[in-house]
């Protein structure tokens, strides 16, 4: 009876070790993906200020359509940051994250809940904001809100 105990025992400690290595392994992958995200941004943000001092400069008008076009098709490609694989990516790592937050605030939306995933990452302001493509105001606006809430 006593060696039955410890062998379960002893088999449930190495599958907590598993899931242990499991979830290391999902954080450095979700936080990879973030980091990606957030160079793939800021390289594109960059691009973009350059086409925009570039269509500045230019006098032809034939060039200034080619480089508009360009630069809206910079600004949409950046703006595709996939919300939704981020966020398929965040529940297979901590799922009760979000039900514990929302059943301690069941008002937040969608988009409240995906600036706490952000800051669960430990991501500044500025991070967020180039992988949200939105300024460092709205999302320090936003953090403040959030602590209202």
């Amino acid at each position: 009876m006593f060696q039955l105990q410890k062998s379960k025992s002893q088999k449930r400690e190495v599958d907590n070790q598993l899931l242990i290595k499991k979830l290391e392994e999902k954080n450095k992958e979700l936080t990879n993906k973030s980091l990606q995200i957030l160079q793939t941004s800021e390289m594109l943000e960059s691009t973009h200020k350059e086409l925009v001092g570039l269509k500045l400069d230019h006098q032809n008008n034939n060039s200034k359509r080619i480089l508009s076009r360009i630069i809206t098709d910079l600004k949409k490609g950046s703006q595709v940051f996939n919300k939704e694989e981020f966020e398929k990516l965040y529940l297979e790592i901590d799922g009760d994250f979000y039900k514990r937050l929302l059943e301690k605030f069941p008002d937040l939306s969608k988009n409240e809940l995906r600036l706490c995933a952000f800051l669960r990452l430990n991501l500044s302001s500025k991070e967020i904001a180039s992988i949200t493509q939105k300024s460092p105001q709205t999302i320090t606006v936003a953090r403040h809100r959030l602590r209202k809430k």
